[in-house]
């Protein structure tokens, strides 16, 4: 049979008459054993142990933030490092444009006759790094 509220004591002072059960214990307290916590009033071991959980949950957010973070500068390290990496093996002859790739893979200077696929003013800008004219003669 349940005991009515007025009926029952507080569980820290058995002289006393209970004037609220905690919701999360579900004991029976007096006025003086209990807190209002988020619009409830409960006791204050499981306010106590509420505190505890907020400041563990809170703990474990703000490491999994601080790893994201030291993953994401790590992930962005090493593509930048691989991306140098590989733009430092290009041979220097590409970036300056002195010796062009002839025919068939040759390194051989490019003839005006070969270079018809590059645009005019780059084909006599190359033509003229190599050594040669327009028309192929050697200037």
């Amino acid at each position: 049979m349940a005991v009515a509220l007025l009926d029952r004591r507080c569980t820290n002072h058995e002289l006393r008459e209970a004037a609220v059960e905690c919701p999360s214990c579900k004991r029976s307290f007096c006025r003086e054993c209990v807190v209002e916590h988020d619009g409830r009033m409960m006791c204050s071991g499981c306010v106590a142990m509420l505190a505890r959980s907020d400041a563990a949950t809170e703990r474990a957010k703000r490491i999994r933030w601080t790893l994201a973070a030291v993953g994401g500068l790590l992930l962005a390290w090493v593509t930048f490092y691989y991306l140098g990496a590989m733009l430092a093996r290009i041979p220097s002859q590409f970036h300056t444009a002195a010796v062009l790739v002839g025919p068939m893979g040759t390194d051989r200077p490019v003839h005006a006759a070969h270079a018809s696929w590059l645009p005019r003013p780059a084909c006599e800008a190359a033509l003229g790094q190599s050594g040669l004219s327009p028309s192929g003669v050697n200037a």
